[in-house]
């Protein structure tokens, strides 16, 4: 099976908690990490993610799963306004939640070489379906959420740059593929 470097998985255990209390205002505590199983229908419970590709010195996708009452209070914290249902604005908060944790978490990254692209929001839909998948369930006031990682080593030569690529071709030109 296919090993992850645990310095790309230890900064968003550390970012979670600190942008939730920063941003929510609610404590996170952390569960028993372990590895998907892809029979799992975690989608049914976890009704909406938000993803987010990584590319450089480590590659793949990180997910935050949150289930509608952690959705609600975290809208309600970023918003002041209590959702009813799950609307454009939650993705949206939902969204934005995720890129602060993963871009907290990007600062503590090795080599610093690791260029994250833009959340993308999901309803009732599993975008990590490839294994091996680390899940890292989380408890807050208001339920459980999970960060789940599929990551591996990327290109060690990446060339350190403050802007993103803008496109594929780009990329490749960026990390000297």
């Amino acid at each position: 099976m296919a090993t992850m470097d645990v310095r790309y998985i230890n900064p968003f255990l550390t970012s979670v908690g600190l942008v939730f209390r920063t941003m929510a205002d609610m404590s996170v505590a952390m569960g028993q990490p372990y590895v998907k199983d892809l029979t799992q229908r975690l989608q049914c419970i976890y009704t909406v993610a938000a993803t987010i590709e990584l590319r450089g010195a480590t590659t793949g996708i990180v997910a935050m799963r949150f289930c509608k009452p952690v959705v609600f209070a975290l809208v309600k914290a970023l918003t002041g306004e209590m959702p009813t249902r799950i609307d454009s604005d939650c993705l949206d908060a939902l969204g934005e939640i995720t890129n602060m944790v993963v871009g907290n978490a990007k600062q503590a990254f090795p080599l610093g070489q690791t260029w994250i692209g833009t959340p993308k929001v999901f309803v009732r839909t599993d975008p990590l379906d490839a294994p091996p998948i680390l899940v890292m369930p989380f408890d807050c006031s208001s339920g459980r959420f999970l960060i789940e990682a599929r990551l591996s080593a990327g290109v060690q030569n990446t060339v350190a740059t403050q802007t993103p690529p803008t496109s594929p071709a780009e990329l490749v030109n960026m990390v000297g593929l």
